[in-house]
Formats: structure tokens, C-alpha cells, sequence
């Protein structure tokens, strides 16, 4: 499953938020530029997330992050480092000889490229926090899981974090705009659903919404 853009959700988040999902994006980065990582991580399996989970959960947002750059406040310089990392990582995703398998790619020089182009956007963002695959922050509320939702009348969800936050979402907004015209059938949008996986709202195959947005309409809306 993709999940939908940032941008393709709210373009009105505060200031604090965007600093929120940058930060995010800049740790899955800090993963790709860290070998040793990347070794327990893929390869030994000591994380939950593989390489194919990975790419399926970030992809889509580097090239937000890549298109919208001057709505995150990025540098023409910084968005030249994202933008050489985004389309170097793109291509190998898509083009990679080595069926997706870490063990075969890890060394290569084409995964090598990856990384340095990472280090470097790690570099021009001051950016020095190291990955840990063992989730140890999973234990332990961290406010951008979601646990419970039902759904509302007029395109309205409930939703529960796992820190206790909850409250009401206004989707209406987005009924009818690129692949939320499913919703205009209001017996798919009542069909909401908890992913097991990324936590956050699904719809079928098709729709998931990011936590940290909404998220940050709980709290703007208290």
C-alpha cells in the first residue's frame, strides 16, 4: 500500500509540524547512510521493516519532500542533495539487478552511491542522529500511533492515539480530490480501518493517512 502524500492531505500545517515530518524523513535517510545499520537491520533481520517495507513507506514522501521543497523552507542548495539522493534511490528501487535482496546489494557500488548521496543530505542539514533497528521507542507510547478510530457522519473520523490524544477529523475536504473520489461513496469512506502495519487509517488498498497530520488537526483544533 502507498501511503498519500503529506502534501495531498493538508497544506495548512503549522510550522512545527513540517518540522515534525522533516525530522522523520531525515532519520529514514540516517538509515539508508548507516552500513552497520542496514546490516542488522535488512540482512540479520533485527528490525521489523524491511527493505521492501522501507521503500514502500518512503519513497512516495522523499519525492514530496522533493517537489515541495519550498513549502518545507529547503535551500536551493539542500534541495540539490535531496533532489541527486531522491532520484539515485528511485532508480535503484525500480532498476537494482540484485532482486531486492540486501544481501546481495549492500556492498555494491551502486548501493555505496545511495549512501554517500544520503550522508550528504544529512551533511547540508546538520543532521547526526544514528538509526537504531530495534525500535526500542516502540515500547512506549510515542503519540504517532494510532489505536482506535470509527467513523462519522458527514466525512468525520474519531480517532485514538497511543498516548491518550483523541478527538474528532474533518475529511470532507478531501472528498472527490485524485484517489479520495472513492470516498464519494460514503459506504467506502464508512469502511475506515486501523492498517496493522503502519498504524494509522486505511481505506482498501489504495488510501492510508499520514498520523502526524492528523495528529496536528487534534491539536489545532483544541
Amino acid at each position: 500500500m502507498k501511503r498519500n502524500s503529506y502534501l495531498e492531505i493538508a497544506m495548512d500545517i503549522s510550522r512545527e509540524a513540517r518540522k515534525s515530518i522533516m525530522l522523520s524523513l531525515l532519520y529514514a535517510i540516517s538509515q539508508l547512510s548507516d552500513e552497520e545499520y542496514l546490516q542488522k537491520a535488512w540482512v540479520e533481520r533485527k528490525s521489523p521493516e524491511d527493505f521492501d517495507e522501507f521503500t514502500n513507506n518512503y519513497l512516495r514522501e522523499f519525492e514530496s519532500m522533493n517537489k515541495n521543497y519550498k513549502f518545507f523552507g529547503l535551500s536551493e542548495f539542500q534541495h540539490e542533495k535531496w533532489d541527486n539522493f531522491y532520484k539515485a534511490y528511485h532508480y535503484f528501487c525500480y532498476n537494482n539487478q540484485y532482486d531486492d535482496n540486501p544481501e546481495l546489494f549492500i556492498h555494491s557500488s551502486e548501493w555505496r552511491e545511495i549512501m554517500a548521496l544520503a550522508q550528504e543530505v544529512l551533511k547540508v542539514f546538520n543532521y547526526n542522529k544514528k538509526p537504531n533497528c530495534y525500535r526500542l521507542d516502540r515500547l512506549y507510547p510515542t503519540g504517532k500511533s494510532i489505536v482506535a478510530c470509527k467513523s462519522l457522519p458527514n466525512y468525520r473520523v474519531w480517532i485514538r492515539f497511543d498516548d491518550g490524544l483523541e478527538g474528532e477529523v474533518d475529511l470532507s475536504h478531501l472528498v472527490g480530490k485524485g484517489v479520495f473520489a472513492a470516498w464519494k461513496s460514503i459506504e467506502y469512506f464508512n469502511e475506515v480501518r486501523l492498517d496493522p502495519h503502519s498504524e494509522t487509517l486505511a481505506w482498501g488498498d489504495e488510501i492510508e493517512l499520514d498520523p502526524i497530520v492528523l495528529r496536528e488537526s487534534l491539536i489545532t483544533k483544541k
